[in-house]
């Protein structure tokens, strides 16, 4: 029984490799990662942990930016940490990643921690968004920039019926939306409002026509507690 739920988790990361092997050679850094698909691979057969599978895209690709750049790794299980009951232990974390920024800057994935004892622990949806700004906190950072493939605040679901971005919307609104099933992260916006710093959010707009890229920019205001869209 062990071994077939060993092979069903294997097949699942199939496609999550050949993406990334895709990726690794079109930047000619395919040698450098392989290894560590194959110590993933080890690493599933003897644990099984969801939040370790889940957590892979996020460390493989730090890491391959790490080789792209030049600018070294730090494991963000190293860095973000959480009490045995799931819940984030913030102090400890700000700890470990100032440390760590005292020894210059470096490269990490978003979306996990670990636990006390080592193990792997995921956030929830919109992970990724709170580890930036964490470490945008600890670090006291002057702006903390977010990418995203999202290209707006919606008055309406676009999937569901055609709708408009909003052109400015408030902490308050925006938790009003997340209360009731909107795409909102709400303890990432309620972190932000504790970093008093200016957090910029860039969404990456991919024409399907002829594959060409335009940015929308948003800003987040701590003090106003309000959230706007730059240009619109």
């Amino acid at each position: 029984m062990e071994r077939l739920i060993y092979i069903q988790n294997v097949y699942i990361l199939i496609p999550f490799f050949e993406r990334v092997r895709c990726d690794a050679e079109k930047l000619k850094l395919y040698e450098k990662i392989k290894d560590e698909l194959m110590i993933i691979g080890q690493e599933v057969e003897k644990t099984c942990l969801p939040d370790f599978i889940l957590s892979r895209g996020e460390y493989v690709y730090a890491k391959l930016f790490s080789f792209f750049s030049g600018i070294r790794f730090v494991d963000s299980k190293n860095l973000i940490g959480f009490y045995d009951d799931g819940s984030l232990n913030l102090g400890y974390s700000e700890y470990k990643i100032r440390e760590e920024f005292s020894k210059g800057k470096f490269i990490t994935g978003g979306f996990y921690g670990s636990y006390e004892n080592g193990d792997i622990k995921t956030f929830s949806r919109g992970g990724g968004d709170l580890s930036g700004s964490i470490m945008a906190r600890a670090m006291n950072a002057d702006e903390y920039i977010n990418f995203t493939d999202v290209d707006g605040v919606y008055s309406l679901s676009p999937k569901i019926c055609e709708s408009k971005i909003i052109k400015e919307i408030s902490f308050d609104e925006v938790r009003k939306l997340g209360e009731f099933g909107a795409s909102a992260n709400l303890l990432t916006l309620e972190f932000w409002q504790t970093i008093y710093i200016a957090v910029v959010i860039v969404a990456i707009v991919l024409c399907e026509v002829d594959d060409s890229q335009s940015f929308r920019t948003f800003v987040f205001c701590p003090k106003s507690g309000t959230l706007a869209v730059a240009g619109a």
